[in-house]
Parts: C-alpha cells; sequence; structure tokens
C-alpha cells in the first residue's frame, strides 16, 4: 500500500466535545480561536514487517475509511479497516476550538494534546501521554508508558497521581510536593484542594509527572 493523507474540516458551533480512535501512531490535539475541527490523517503502511506483536499484516491505507459522526454535541472519528488495522500508522493532527473537551484513545502511540479548557479523557495502551492545558478536568491513564501533564488552573480539587511500576511528582509553582514513599515499586500521591478541576493520572509502568503552574 501506498500512504495517504486524508484531510477535513468539520463545524463545530454545535459542538463540545470532540472524541478520536487510533490504534497504532499518534493523535496530535490543538487548541486555537477558530469555530471549526480541522484534520489532517496521515497513514502509512508499515514497511518492516513483522508488526505490533509479530503477527500483523501490511495494512493498506487504502482499505481505511474515515468515520466521522455527530452524536448529539460531540464529533466521533475513528477509522474504519478492512484489514488488520495495526498494520498501518496513523497520524492524526486537529485543531479544535479551545473550549472542547476532548476524549482521546490510541493504542500503541502518543498522544499529546495543547491549549484545551474543556477537560480531557485521555487513555494510551502503550507510549507517552503530554498534555498542557490552561485549565479543565483530566484524567490521564496510560498501561505502559509516562505521563506529564501541565495545568495552569487556579481552581483544582482532587489530585491523584498513581504509578504501579514507577515514581509519581506534582510541582506547584516553583516547589515540588514531597510525600512518603510507599515500600515496594508503586507510588501514589493525592491532593485535594478546593476548586473544580479533577485531575488523574494513572500509569501500569511509568512515569506521572503533574506540574500545576497557577500562582493563585
Amino acid at each position: 500500500g501506498e500512504p495517504r493523507t486524508i484531510e477535513k474540516t468539520f463545524p463545530a458551533e454545535s459542538l463540545q466535545r470532540i472524541s478520536v480512535k487510533a490504534g497504532v501512531g499518534k493523535i496530535e490535539v490543538t487548541g486555537g480561536a477558530q469555530n471549526q475541527v480541522t484534520l489532517h490523517l496521515e497513514l502509512l503502511p508499515k514497511r518492516h514487517g513483522g508488526g505490533w506483536l509479530g503477527r500483523s499484516e501490511e495494512g493498506d491505507p487504502n482499505d481505511a475509511e474515515l468515520v466521522a459522526e455527530t452524536r448529539g454535541d460531540e464529533l466521533h472519528l475513528d477509522l474504519d479497516v478492512k484489514g488488520d488495522r495495526d498494520g498501518m500508522e496513523e497520524n492524526w493532527t486537529l485543531t479544535v476550538p479551545a473550549r472542547l473537551s476532548a476524549r482521546l484513545q490510541v493504542n500503541v502511540g502518543d498522544l499529546d494534546v495543547r491549549d484545551l479548557s474543556g477537560g480531557l479523557e485521555l487513555k494510551d495502551n502503550v507510549g507517552n501521554i503530554t498534555a498542557e492545558v490552561p485549565e479543565g478536568d483530566v484524567d490521564a491513564r496510560v498501561n505502559v508508558g509516562d505521563i506529564r501533564v501541565t495545568s495552569a488552573t487556579p481552581s483544582y480539587g482532587d489530585v491523584s497521581l498513581k504509578s504501579n511500576v514507577g515514581d509519581v511528582h506534582i510541582e506547584m509553582k516553583d516547589h515540588s510536593v514531597d510525600y512518603p514513599k510507599p515500600a515496594g515499586a508503586g507510588n501514589h500521591i493525592s491532593l485535594r484542594g478546593p476548586g473544580k478541576d479533577r485531575i488523574s493520572l494513572k500509569t501500569n509502568v511509568g512515569d506521572a509527572r503533574l506540574i500545576l503552574r497557577s500562582t493563585v
């Protein structure tokens, strides 16, 4: 199969949330001032064979169809693939209105979100999650990989960082938060703030780091 690029624009006046599901590859979402969703999706056949866990065939990007459905105030984006979805790499790049919330899921690869204030729900099986937001809830879960979230929220509520095998770390303004390290491999930090934004970072194998930028 040959590489393929899909470009689409969706009106966003009535949207509150965007949802994207990716297989192997990456998702990058950036919030902006425009009132539309722009998508640039690259589909690349995996040339080297073997694939993830040694069983995937080379996928053909021409066998993939973009599925875009608006359900209520949520735009869902996904791929419908005839053959083995793991046989190609999907690179999703989106620019969306900054007010939206996002629900993003990738099987193998990285998630990168910037400048969205409506709240994030991020799931990654194997890969790293990076998010930088002005405010909003953040729920990030990874099986194997690191999570790094920077939030400028002036109003944080319940905050929880958990790693079964790895380190957890919170920085506030200019200092780190000290906490007692439990015996064994895992780590957990909880904070309870008076505000509205809930932040939960969980990784099974990897490090979780939260930077709270606000000086409130």
